[in-house]
């Protein structure tokens, strides 16, 4: 009987033991395993560090590159001022002159007044000659365009012939000579369509989503806004060229 016991008891420490032998061995594959995903993960932290710091040396040759060639990326800070700057011009115009040609104010026919245009009309031609070396994004490829030549090409078949009208003074040419009137002077009101390029700014803008909404709203109050301005003094204009009161009585 205690020989029988003693058989069933050590059948049952043997059992344990095993179960312990298996019981060690999952420990151990699963050791094995977390040991094994944990260098997967560090060979992919290691892997896009070493990416990172190829990208990063990659943009800085490019960019020493593009500087020895005076060629400037369409998203450089500096390029990007530069445009507010431009666009803070347009508005200027995009409200003073239209008030000039239909109204003519005194206090926009002063000497000052046209000095502040000319120093306008140059920043305009400036910017020309920098757009001619400002890089664009392929629109069917998505690439950013560094070559000068592709770079030029692109300008002169867009938005050229616009920005070369708008920079040329046909106001002062009309004020200069009495015999061609104001009709030259309308010309000049391709000063305007400068404006258009804050829609590519809040676009390319490095800032927040709800910042951008805002300027998105600021852009659509001041476009609704521009547009009743100009009507009026087109409708001005008109009717100072036809002879009629412009105010309805």
């Amino acid at each position: 009987m205690n020989q029988h016991g003693d058989e069933s008891t050590f059948k049952n420490m043997k059992a344990i033991m095993d179960g312990g032998t298996e019981f060690d061995k999952l420990n151990s594959v699963n050791s094995k395993s977390n040991q094994a995903f944990g260098g997967l993960q560090m060979f992919r932290q290691k892997k896009k560090s070493y990416e990172s710091k190829q990208q990063e040396t990659f943009i800085k040759q490019l960019n020493r590159s593009l500087k020895k060639q005076l060629i400037i990326r369409h998203l450089n800070e500096n390029r990007i001022y530069w445009d507010f700057f431009i666009i803070l011009l347009a508005i200027y115009n995009s409200l003073a002159l239209p008030m000039e040609i239909a109204f003519k104010p005194p206090w926009l026919m002063t000497g000052f007044n046209y000095s502040l245009n000319t120093l306008i009309d140059c920043l305009f031609g400036i910017d020309i000659l920098i757009t001619f070396r400002t890089t664009y994004v392929c629109p069917s490829t998505g690439a950013e365009v560094i070559t000068g030549m592709e770079i030029a090409k692109n300008y002169l078949s867009g938005r050229f012939m616009i920005d070369l009208l708008s920079t040329i003074p046909f106001e002062k040419i009309a004020a200069s000579d009495e015999n061609l009137g104001n009709n030259y002077a309308i010309i000049s009101c391709l000063k305007l369509i400068r404006v258009l390029r804050l829609q590519k700014l809040i676009t390319h803008s490095n800032t927040s989503e709800a910042f951008k909404i805002k300027l998105m709203l600021f852009k659509m109050c001041f476009f609704l806004f521009l547009y009743i301005h100009i009507t009026c003094c087109a409708w001005k204009f008109v009717n100072d060229e036809t002879g009629n009161i412009w105010i309805p009585r």
